[in-house]
């Protein structure tokens, strides 16, 4: 029978949350899955060494012509933004086996 102590005990790391039942973590870290990394492959990324670097400011459009039948407006705002790692050994890239 286990002690008090080991009932009150945190649980293990990789144990489910039922608040994000459907969430993978790795030790508490969200683990994201993404069809366009190799299969056999894991990124391990330090999100506060990546930013997000605007290299051209948004231009927004409007155009009530598209929709005039139902009383609506179209609207695009397209913007050149890309990722920049500040920090190159805060990306990892692991191959498993």
């Amino acid at each position: 029978m286990p002690s008090p102590a080991d009932r009150n005990a945190a649980p293990a790391p990789t144990a489910g949350d039922a608040t994000s039942a459907t969430g993978r973590r790795i030790l508490g870290v969200p683990l994201y899955v993404s069809p366009y990394v190799a299969a056999n492959t894991l990124w391990a990324i330090d999100a506060s060494r990546v930013w997000l670097v605007v290299r051209d400011d948004a231009a927004v459009e409007a155009d009530r012509s598209v929709f005039f039948t139902s009383d609506r407006v179209a609207v695009k705002a397209t913007m050149r933004a890309a990722f920049g790692f500040v920090h190159p050994q805060a990306l990892v890239k692991v191959g498993v086996a």
